[in-house]
């Protein structure tokens, strides 16, 4: 009964972002914003926070919709399971988290669900002040400017009449045609100098491990039995659209598998597994439990 509630938990919360636990308080699924540390800036993640004043779908009332019996025997298995879960001020859910006080830790396998697929931290090389490197090049360009010219004055005033042909005369301080392609030069320099170092942002990503060559073994489509009794349950929503974008990701994954959508109350059940044999659907249920956690048995009331 307890792995049945923490599972109801758990779906809750992924499916509606929220869920209430009575007595205890609520527990919300929030978006955490990038943050800088460091020469890293580290992605987006959803986290699990704890509140006592939000309100959200009650845990009392999926227990009653999915299980298909009255709100007051839904309460005695929610107060059954929270006296079973319950040590002093620490609340265990399992695949959910721990509360203490009101403090949630939330379970590395919710946290892995929650961020799937998320792109890890970018690293950021820093600009190089380049100001000093700048303010020399142009003091080192105007000094010699400066003795250019004091040369050229000097210069002029001891010059002849007649100019020898090939000489480059420089009248009132003009630079010459050797100090322009220094000076291109010494631009060129500096250009390439701060071309070169920009900034440079390198995103690691992780490797994507693919496993080359798996085959799926074929399966029978138990949907084809007109006597099914027993469904092996992977999550229920509480819209259809939810509960068939989560068939078109199992299926799309595990193409072994054949999934049905079938109404419990007033969520929506994913089954993928059913049988007129409950011992089958348990047998099915150990074969996928590392491949799904949070799976468990549906039997009518009348076939119970």
């Amino acid at each position: 009964m307890v792995n049945e509630v923490n599972s109801l938990i758990f779906n809750t919360l992924i499916a509606e972002r929220a869920v209430h636990l009575p007595e205890i308080g609520t527990l919300r699924i929030e978006r955490r914003a990038a943050e800088a540390k460091g020469d890293r800036i580290t992605a987006p993640e959803y986290v699990v926070t704890f509140s006592s004043h939000h309100s959200a779908t009650s845990i009392t009332r999926v227990i009653a919709t999915v299980s298909a019996i009255s709100q007051a025997e839904a309460e005695d298995i929610y107060t059954r399971w929270r006296d079973k879960s319950q040590n002093g001020n620490e609340l265990i859910i399992s695949n959910v988290g721990t509360l203490r006080g009101k403090s949630f830790v939330a379970d590395s396998e919710l946290m892995a669900v929650l961020n799937y697929g998320r792109k890890p931290s970018v690293r950021i090389k820093r600009r190089r002040n380049m100001t000093p490197w700048v303010a020399a090049f142009v003091l080192i360009i105007i000094v010699l400017g400066g003795v250019l010219y004091i040369h050229l004055q000097k210069g002029s005033a001891d010059t002849v009449s007649e100019i020898p042909e090939g000489d480059i005369y420089a009248e009132n301080g003009d630079t010459t045609t050797e100090d322009i392609i220094a000076q291109e030069a010494v631009t060129e320099d500096i250009t390439e100098a701060m071309t070169s170092d920009n900034t440079i942002i390198e995103e690691t990503t992780a490797e994507e491990d693919i496993e080359a060559g798996s085959t799926t073994p074929e399966v029978t489509d138990w949907r084809t039995n007109n006597d099914i009794r027993h469904r092996v349950v992977v999550g229920s929503y509480s819209t259809i659209e939810n509960a068939e974008r989560a068939v078109h990701n199992i299926e799309g994954s595990m193409p072994e598998l054949k999934c049905d959508v079938f109404q419990l109350g007033s969520m929506y059940a994913v089954a993928i597994f059913g049988s007129t044999e409950r011992n089958e659907c348990v047998e099915f249920q150990r074969s996928y439990s590392e491949s799904f956690s949070q799976l468990w048995i549906h039997t009518p009331k009348r076939f119970r």
